[in-house]
């Protein structure tokens, strides 16, 4: 008889953009996750890690996700596997685990070999499940060791953390189709430029595809965009059901459905997830930017932009322009960005950064971002204050 398990990841509930929260757009992703879960029979959920966006979620985000669980239990779905991501608190998700337990929630902060049954008391899947590994976890400390070598350990300890545990859920049902589950970066994995994503230094948080080890299906959370592994049709990433950022913006999102038919025989199919928000970013000259705004305005409904202009005009007034281009509409732009050039003019041939005054370098910052004459005494008394600050904390300090 076939399994049907539903992979998601990456919820990260209490998220917020730009400062703007995000609940009734979380809400409107978990209800569809719940549809989907009653529309297509799903026995078991894996929830991939980053359940929560920090380690101390809000009141609201904890209310949606034990909401969740306790309506998931309605629909007939028998288990739900929680994996603690890095944006987790393992404690935090680990403290009601005996209470969730009794719904058929099992919460994993700590590498666990899991056996489920069937309504029969017969084991139907092995689940070799890993939470966010970190170095401390898999690897003693190498001080004074090159990058190679720690990229090296790394790959060892995370490769042997998942043999052990898949090792051990085989020795429990043998003949069982098994699963990997997991939180972390794999190499060959495409990220979108801006999702957020912050890698080590030497890419000593990477692993091969290859650390993995045999088994009908590796469900992976960590990146947000939905994808196979380096060709490897039964590892998969789920992606995040909502877009987190604009670098997501007008991309599909979605969950997987995996259909599990015994050891080895795996399909997967990809299931479309609502946009609750309307995203956009636009990026270009300011009259293309103003031009693209007003056709967003002139579509009517409620949009978020984030914009980077390129612009010789000073920051304020190409700022002023784009509040201007969506005044009075739904189009809601939360981030305005105008880079500048980072060098800094320097005067006479030969003149050099140390030789200048901290006022004279900050002069030449105003003159370089374009900074209108009107804002510059304001912004100088602020600089001279703190300049004074910096003085007296290191007079204080002083031997």
């Amino acid at each position: 008889m076939a399994l049907r398990i539903l992979h998601t990841s990456d919820w990260h509930l209490g998220h917020r953009l730009y400062g703007r929260r995000r609940d009734a757009e979380h809400e409107a992703v978990l209800r569809w996750l719940l549809a989907m879960v009653r529309a297509h029979a799903v026995d078991v959920l894996m929830v991939c890690g980053d359940v929560f966006d920090t380690g101390a979620p809000s009141a609201a985000a904890q209310e949606q996700y034990y909401g969740f669980l306790q309506e998931l239990r309605q629909t007939g779905c028998r288990h739900a596997v929680i994996l603690a991501g890095n944006h987790d608190s393992p404690s935090f998700l680990a403290a009601p685990k005996g209470l969730l337990r009794a719904l058929g929630v099992h919460v994993i902060t700590a590498p666990q070999p899991l056996v489920l049954m069937d309504p029969y008391g017969r084991p139907e899947l092995a689940v070799a499940a890993v939470p966010h590994l970190r170095e401390r976890d898999v690897r003693t400390a190498m001080p004074g060791a090159c990058l190679e070598d720690k990229a090296a350990a790394w790959v060892r300890g995370v490769a042997a953390v998942y043999a052990e545990v898949m090792r051990s859920v085989r020795s429990m049902a043998p003949q069982t189709p098994a699963v990997a589950l997991g939180h972390l970066f794999v190499a060959g994995s495409q990220v979108a430029d801006g999702q957020g994503m912050r890698f080590a230094v030497g890419g000593v948080d990477r692993v091969p595809v290859e650390v993995f080890p045999a088994c009908t299906y590796v469900a992976l959370g960590h990146v947000h965009g939905a994808q196979e592994v380096a060709g490897r049709a039964h590892v998969r990433y789920s992606g995040a059901p909502l877009a987190l950022g604009f670098a997501d913006a007008g991309k599909a999102k979605s969950a997987t459905l995996v259909t599990v038919e015994g050891e080895g025989r795996m399909t997967c199919e990809l299931l479309a997830a609502p946009a609750p928000q309307s995203m956009v970013r636009l990026c270009g000259p300011l009259a293309q930017v103003e031009a693209d705004l007003r056709r967003l305005v002139e579509v009517g409904g409620s949009v978020w932009v984030e914009v980077e202009v390129t612009s010789p005009e000073p920051a304020d007034t190409v700022r002023r322009r784009i509040e201007a281009a969506v005044s009075g509409s739904a189009v809601d732009v939360l981030c305005v960005r105008v880079p500048r050039s980072p060098s800094l003019a320097l005067g006479a041939a030969g003149e050099r950064l140390e030789e200048l005054s901290p006022e004279e370098v900050f002069r030449r910052l105003l003159d370089a971002h374009a900074v209108e004459e009107g804002l510059r005494p304001q912004l100088t008394a602020a600089f001279a204050e703190l300049m004074d600050t910096v003085l007296q904390c290191g007079d204080q300090h002083a031997p």
